[in-house]
């Protein structure tokens, strides 16, 4: 859905030590709800915003939004993943985007590898990020590069082909 993101994104410590989230939603280029994850299992939670009360018609066309991005979301295609076929929802799509924040927060530490032992993904690199890595050494870009090499001829998945691509690395 190219007409949502997510903004005030941020993350919070929550039950057993996972992490849950905030943020708020931006449909169609107005910010209408806000999303939050306790991490204490079970769906997110939204709350179309308001500036006074639910009586306000500001709540009652963000809500109106919030509901057509639901039903919007339950008609995309299913989700693939290794557990089986899902239906799609908003909770599934806005967890997507939150992977894509985080991805683009840790993709100058290392190359990026989608995990073959959870659904996350692993940095591969060194103790210091790429733009030091290649500031630092002569040789930084030659070793960014061997990495992404042995990354590929070990069919992984790089997540980060983009930035690896700005930097100098030939994909």
């Amino acid at each position: 859905m190219k007409t949502l993101k997510l903004i005030n994104y941020k993350t919070h410590r929550g039950h057993d030590g996972c992490n849950g989230f905030n943020a708020d939603i931006v449909y169609k280029g107005v910010k209408i709800a806000h999303v939050y994850d306790s991490a204490y299992g079970g769906c997110y939670e939204y709350n179309a915003l308001a500036s006074k009360g639910y009586d306000d018609p500001k709540y009652k066309e963000n809500r109106k939004m919030l509901d057509a991005l639901m039903s919007k979301a339950k008609q995309l295609p299913k989700v693939q993943t290794e557990y089986g076929e899902l239906d799609n929802d908003l909770d599934l799509v806005i967890s997507e985007l939150i992977n894509q924040l985080n991805i683009k927060k840790d993709e100058k530490k290392g190359v990026l590898v989608k995990s073959t032992r959870h659904s996350g993904w692993e940095i591969v690199g060194f103790k210091t990020s790429i733009p030091t890595t290649i500031k630092k050494w002569s040789d930084g870009l030659d070793a960014i590069q061997k990495i992404y090499d042995e990354q590929k001829k070990e069919d992984a998945k790089i997540l980060n082909k983009e930035y690896l691509q700005t930097v100098g690395v030939i994909l």
